[in-house]
């Protein structure tokens, strides 16, 4: 994900912040943010005051698409 932060959003000094995650055969995974490994934990600070985020409905896993599109009102 790349994200335009010229407004200075993200608590970070870049105008481009880049959230890459690289997942191998092994099941491991590795996190980096402007290209430089970093923790999920990292990313989750840096998200934190944005509203986006793992519990924000800004960002829909797609098993939950799958749910809402097959639910009946």
């Amino acid at each position: 994900l790349v994200f335009d932060n010229s407004d200075q959003q993200l608590d970070i000094d870049m105008a481009e912040v880049a959230i890459t995650r690289r997942i191998y055969r092994t099941g491991e995974s590795e996190f980096l943010i402007n290209k430089r490994s970093c923790r999920l934990k990292d990313i989750h600070l840096l998200l934190a005051d944005t509203g986006l985020g793992r519990d924000s409905m800004a960002i829909i896993g797609q098993n939950r698409i799958d749910a809402i599109l097959n639910s009946k009102p």
